[in-house]
């Protein structure tokens, strides 16, 4: 796979990863906000029944009240259970959507690595073809060198026998 292309896959990967990073937030945030939600409901049931337990211990204990306080006790109380299970699939639902992001991520990072060994083997690639071109030149060089010399010598090995003939 060429480098253009191995980079456009991973723009389109690292798209998709912040997608579903975005939506594995998302559900982050509504899993915390859950949690937030049952601290609240457990606060304000600690602070009802403080008010019921200070209530019984002054003496004041007319019995519509009392039953009324119980029954807010009880619907606090089942209130925190719902909203307790209610905590629980939003932190199935954020672990469903974390799962996905984490492979998507998996995969952008290593398209990430593949791109950069393709840039790797066309770089060596290039340095590759021009040690080739380089060493074609040195080669021609030196030929015409020794064809220069060869000229050379034969020239005046032709001359030294002008010179000895005269």
């Amino acid at each position: 796979m060429s480098a253009h292309r191995l980079a456009r896959v991973r723009r389109v990967r690292e798209l998709q990863e912040r997608v579903l990073r975005a939506e594995w937030a998302n559900a982050e945030r509504a899993a915390a906000e859950a949690e937030e939600a049952v601290q609240r409901l457990v606060d304000v049931r600690r602070d009802a029944s403080a008010r019921f337990a200070q209530k019984t211990a002054v003496g004041q204990l007319d019995p519509r009240e009392i039953l009324s306080d119980e029954a807010v006790l009880d619907r606090l109380e089942a209130a925190i259970i719902a909203s307790r299970a209610h905590v629980r699939a939003a932190r199935r639902h954020a672990e469903t959507q974390r799962v996905p992001w984490q492979a998507r991520r998996t995969d952008a990072e290593a398209l990430q690595r593949l791109e950069s060994k393709q840039r790797a083997r066309e770089s060596a690639e290039r340095a590759r073809v021009e040690q080739a071109q380089m060493d074609d030149q040195t080669s021609a060089r030196r030929a015409r060198m020794r064809v220069e010399a060869d000229e050379a010598a034969t020239e005046a090995a032709a001359q030294e026998t002008e010179e000895s003939e005269t």
